[in-house]
């Protein structure tokens, strides 16, 4: 399966990135930059509890000696504090940094994770999709194309990939714009934050009458000033002027000293993209949204993006797309970013929208203080995480749920739990591993040893409830849960948000809302390790009696009924339909004349096949099902040594693929090739079994129809070489050539195509044009 291509190396391309490799998802990241960040003290990000633990747990590092977290809040308003708050364990603090020092240990993260490549000076210029896969070209210094199975634009605000989807972005520009300055210096609040409105000091140059101080780390200060809409810009001279009386309005009015490290203008601008999500082409980040007033944070909201689309990338890698997870991507996170945007549109004309009604209204200023206190500190309709209790994941109502003060759709609070190997864990530290997770509330499990419990009272039945889900998942057991009874369980994504809570153990409930967290009733295969009885579902085909046989000759309906085709011992096939003609097409089974003709009857499929996996499905079968097929049945030494070769022309018998898909054994003498060809609207695909074989490919898709000649493009030429068990899918109306090109050894592979094939399209290629020559249909082959 081909990686994810991610557009955008910046702190939401990364995050995705790290988290598909969490998964096991390989990723390309195209940077277009040199690879090297900017020390910009000034471009800081503040990052909630939950996105605060996610890039650590990511980046595998703590930002506490980087950043800083702040230890308390106040808010003034003139000379008067109008809110104080302390952080603690019951109100964690943000996570204030220089956005160059998250990116730089997202980078090194990303630099020692295996699954992940970055290319930099790679900028993007087209995209092209197909039903099974993608193609991305960059230019720079060496343009590359790339083939991806999907590709996220993580690319900033101007970005490239929306653009080339003609995606609309409305909204509305310069909602806020801020003088910004970063300084080294004391204040007389040490590591709090600071909101000052209605500044009681006379300030030089424009001037919004607000200003903000927030901490970082090594004693430096971030200071931004609320600018008036449509002011002239800030010189240097009047931000200087601007730094020296606010500090000296907050110091008594005596200026300290201070080092100032970087200044900046910060401009707001609320949009949102129509659409995040095009075939297998997503948006995340600020290529998705921009939000950022009244103190909210845009980063935020596209840290969560990755944390959302991650885990539903790596099950369609793994398993095959499913459209209503993919689509519920958009459903759910845009929906949040909107009422995020509708909750600041709301507050900016009571806020910012100068005299008025508001300046007669008792106590007015303490609901505004809240609303910007919400804002900065990530509560309320302004900033606190987003939950999904609309999603199309979200299951059925339940007479088993029970209220455990975490509602369905929300972040689940981060509690201590008992792994399965019986150590002690943070919840959090489970998530983002590829499983749901299912966590028993058992109070006194953390007193005794798990060897005590885990085979007592519920756990069992529940162990094996957990066992029968449609997808891998861990059993956890903690021994308190805020607001929840004892021995509720809770069901929990991938993404740290709970599914359903349901009082005590209910196998059917929660396979039913399993199922739903999943997007619905989409796999028909059995989980490993689960049997078939504990699924409430039909079996599987591999458990049916007439496919329980791992071997069998095939066999010919002679005079005295079904007989042993000579001894030949080859899993199902159909000697008399050839393969699709190839650059011999009159070479039709030429190391089997002496056995057509000593059985002219009908050769019938014997309904057998290479020893059964679970992977394989009763709906229609994925490109990972195809290669998982083919990789299955090259490993069958005696399957591969039953085919005969020919060293005048290629050989081949029909097997039975997954789910009624069409399947081959091919011999390649040497010197042997298909020609160029593609397969229509089926996908499919191959691998060698022994030997070496050689693809040609384009990464063009061509047109459908109404073409004889086309003149091809630089750069569109893929090549690979196949070693022996080394294969690869591909999508629809794939154009390639595969050849033999050994002098001496044949080679066997092993090919497999869903749909069956519906026709092929050869053609013949000169130079860089290529002519259409024929279009076969399976009556011309059968």
């Amino acid at each position: 399966m081909d990686p994810v291509i991610v557009v955008g190396a910046g702190p939401v391309g990364l995050t995705l990135s790290l988290a598909l490799a969490r998964h096991g998802v390989p990723s390309v990241v195209l940077d277009e930059g040199p690879g090297k960040d900017e020390q910009r003290p000034a471009r800081t990000v503040i990052l909630r509890e939950d996105t605060a633990a996610l890039v650590e747990r990511l980046a595998r590092t703590s930002f506490d000696a980087t950043g800083a977290r702040w230890t308390g809040w106040r808010s003034l308003r003139r000379k008067q504090v109008m809110r104080e708050l302390a952080f603690g364990e019951q109100m964690p603090s943000p996570l204030h940094l220089a956005q160059h020092e998250l990116t730089g240990a997202l980078r090194e993260a990303a630099a020692g994770e295996r699954l992940i490549k970055v290319a930099v000076n790679s900028r993007l210029d087209s995209i092209e999709q197909e039903s099974g896969a993608l193609t991305a070209h960059t230019r720079g210094p060496k343009g590359t194309w790339w083939r991806g199975s999907f590709l996220v634009g993580c690319d900033g605000p101007r970005s490239t990939v929306r653009k080339l989807l003609d995606i609309r972005f409305p909204g509305r520009t310069s909602v806020e714009r801020h003088a910004v300055a970063a300084l080294r210096t004391e204040l007389p609040w040490p590591g709090e934050a600071l909101l000052h409105r209605n500044l009681p000091w006379r300030t030089s140059g424009p001037s919004g009458g607000e200003v903000v101080g927030r901490p970082l780390a090594d004693g430096v200060w971030r200071l931004d000033w609320l600018l008036p809409p449509r002011s002239e810009l800030v010189t240097p001279d009047i931000l200087v002027t601007r730094i020296r009386e606010t500090l000296a309005g907050w110091c008594a009015g005596s200026t300290p000293p201070y080092e100032l490290l970087d200044t900046g203008v910060h401009t707001v601008h609320h949009r949102l993209a129509r659409r995040w999500r095009v075939g297998r082409v997503f948006l995340a980040g600020d290529a998705a949204h921009l939000l950022g007033a009244l103190g909210t944070q845009g980063l935020d909201e596209g840290l969560r993006d990755a944390d959302n689309l991650a885990w539903k990338l790596a099950i369609a890698w793994h398993d095959g797309p499913h459209e209503a997870l993919l689509d519920s991507y958009q459903a759910e996170r845009r929906a949040v970013v909107a009422g995020r945007l509708r909750a600041a549109d709301q507050a900016l004309p009571i806020l910012r929208g100068g005299k008025g009604l508001r300046s007669y209204v008792a106590g007015s200023a303490r609901g505004h203080d809240a609303l910007l206190t919400d804002g900065h500190l990530g509560h309320g309709a302004l900033g606190a995480p987003g939950t999904y209790a609309e999603s199309p994941l979200a299951p059925e109502p339940s007479e088993a749920a029970v209220d455990v003060g975490t509602a369905p759709g929300a972040p689940v609070r981060d509690v201590r739990v008992t792994a399965p190997d019986g150590s002690f864990v943070r919840l959090r530290d489970r998530l983002g591993l590829g499983h749901l997770l299912v966590v028993l509330i058992a109070p006194g499990t953390g007193v005794w040893e798990r060897r005590h419990w885990v085979s007592a009272g519920v756990m069992p039945r529940l162990a094996a409830a957990v066992t029968a889900l449609p997808h891998e998942a861990e059993l956890l057991v903690a021994e308190s849960y805020p607001g929840a009874p004892a021995h509720s369980v809770l069901l929990v994504r991938p993404d740290g948000h709970l599914v359903t809570a349901l009082s005590g153990v209910h196998p059917a409930q929660l396979y039913a809302a399993a199922q739903a967290a999943l997007g619905g009733p989409w796999r028909t295969a059995r989980r490993p390790g689960a049997p078939p009885e504990q699924v409430d579902r039909p079996p599987p085909p591999w458990c049916t009696p007439e496919r329980d046989r791992h071997r069998c000759a095939p066999v010919a309906e002679g005079p005295y009924g079904p007989r042993p085709l000579c001894g030949l011992r080859v899993s199902p096939v159909l000697l008399n339909s050839p393969l699709p003609s190839a650059r011999s097409p009159s070479r039709v089974h030429r190391a089997l004349p002496g056995l057509l003709a000593r059985f002219p009857r009908t050769f019938r499929t014997v309904s057998v096949s290479a020893p059964a996996s679970p992977s394989l499905v009763t709906a229609a079968p994925t490109q990972r099902d195809l290669l998982d097929f083919v990789r299955r049945s090259a490993e069958d030494h005696e399957l591969i040594a039953s085919l005969p070769l020919d060293p005048e022309g290629r050989t081949w018998v029909r097997l039975e693929g997954p789910g009624g898909s069409e399947a081959w054994l091919i011999g390649w003498p040497p010197g042997t090739g298909t020609g160029w060809h593609d397969h229509a609207e089926s996908v499919g695909a191959f691998l060698t079994a022994s030997g070496e074989l050689k693809e040609n490919s384009l990464s063009a898709r061509l047109p459908a129809d109404g073409w004889k000649t086309l003149e091809l493009s630089e750069g569109v030429d893929r090549e690979r070489t196949l070693t022996a068990g080394k294969g690869r899918a591909f999508g629809q109306h794939h154009v390639h050539e595969v050849l033999n090109e050994s002098t001496s050894e044949h080679a066997i592979s092993v090919h497999a195509y869903y749909p069956p094939l519906p026709q092929i399209r050869r053609y013949s290629r000169t130079g860089a044009v290529l002519r259409l020559e024929t279009v076969e249909r399976p009556e011309d082959w059968q």
